[in-house]
């Protein structure tokens, strides 16, 4: 009985040894865009809208149009380290298929982009 107890501590041990291993090379391999899903989520469930042409999609971050807008839905993409300019263009493209005709409040950070997609009236 002596002899099971190390075994089966040293066994506790290498489990999670091995388990924080795979969460470091998951974390660091690329595959932290599973933990943030790029996520749409519809003001009104019931408002379909015909999608959109990505580079007519206008983007607003400091201030709100002076057209009036219907708000359609708040989207959070994961920030996949690229510039701005970059992100800003894969916002677009993920918005134009919702149909949106801008995107207002746009907020990115090292983590991820959100904003409000909307519609002109």
């Amino acid at each position: 009985m002596q002899a099971i107890k190390p075994l089966i501590i040293l066994s506790k041990r290498i489990n999670i040894i091995t388990i924080c291993s795979l969460m470091i090379v998951a974390g660091t391999s690329g595959c932290t865009d599973h933990f943030f899903p790029d996520r749409f989520i519809p003001l009104n469930p019931e408002e379909y809208f015909r999608p959109t042409v990505p580079d007519s999609i206008e983007v607003f971050a400091a201030q709100n149009p002076s057209r009036p807008y219907h708000e359609i839905g708040i989207f959070y993409l994961y920030n996949s380290g690229k510039n701005a300019g970059q992100q800003v263009g894969r916002a677009k493209k993920f918005m134009a298929d919702y149909g949106a005709n801008a995107i207002i409040r746009l907020d990115i950070t090292d983590t991820y982009l959100k904003g409000v997609a909307v519609r002109w009236k």
